[in-house]
């Protein structure tokens, strides 16, 4: 007799004891290793509940739960070479809260509020640091020339590093490259290195998500090129303060 599973599709055992991927699991138990138990329970998931496995499995809910993550590490196994365990499941608990606090920020209202704010800390960031007569050859560049993207792609930070609820102004001086931006190389326009470097860095860190990133890039592009219409000729020579 089949059942359905959790996930509302049929499934071939109604009990999970009959089932011959539990009892290899079962059988193995104490020869396979954490990982490898992980992936396993990971497949069992669809069908079976927590309470169901933990009826058959040789351990508790708690540590099913434990071993759901081992089997979702999506570093290679020998990276944790030498790693205790609780600081493995650390690593992984804080990865998926930053995964869900990415989908939450990626939604609706979320979204639409953080989208605002970059497109603001993108404005001021360029007016505070570019010459206006170099801004839209700074968004000519980071969104249509692909060289530039690619080194705008570089500087994609590591997850651990982004804060898309943080201090942005704080992220903003700590990604400030140390060298002389006289010193780098020159693009079309007179656009240096130094500032795409710059933007590149602090940009990304502090939102990860890029349907926001170029929506707020679009929106400054606008607000700058109305501002630069509302300038006097003499005063997109200036350099900012």
């Amino acid at each position: 007799m089949t059942r359905r599973s959790k996930k509302g599709t049929h499934r071939n055992y109604a009990d999970p004891t009959a089932d011959p991927r539990v009892q290899a699991i079962c059988d193995n138990w104490n020869a396979t290793d954490k990982y490898q138990k992980g992936k396993a329970i990971n497949l069992l998931r669809s069908d079976y509940t927590l309470k169901e496995l933990e009826s058959v499995l040789p351990c508790s809910e708690k540590r099913i739960r434990d071993y759901e993550i081992f089997g979702r590490t999506s570093a290679d196994p020998a990276k944790f070479a030498g790693t205790g365990a609780k600081k493995i499941l650390a690593w992984e608990r804080r990865r998926s809260q930053f995964r869900r606090q990415i989908k939450k920020l990626s939604r609706g209202r979320q979204a639409r509020k953080l989208t605002d704010k970059l497109t603001r800390t993108v404005t001021r960031w360029i007016t505070e640091t570019l010459n206006p007569w170099t801004w839209d050859v700074f968004f000519e560049e980071i969104l249509t020339i692909p060289a530039t993207q690619e080194l705008v792609r570089k500087h994609k930070p590591d997850w651990w590093r982004c804060d898309p609820e943080g201090d942005w102004d704080k992220i903003i001086r700590e990604t400030r490259p140390a060298r002389d931006p006289e010193e780098t190389s020159v693009h079309v326009g007179g656009l240096t290195d130094y500032y795409v470097d710059w933007f590149a860095c602090w940009y990304q860190r502090c939102v990860p998500i890029p349907r926001i990133e170029n929506v707020a890039l679009e929106r400054a592009r606008k607000i700058l090129r109305q501002k630069l219409r509302d300038m006097g000729p003499g005063e997109r020579w200036h350099s900012p303060c």
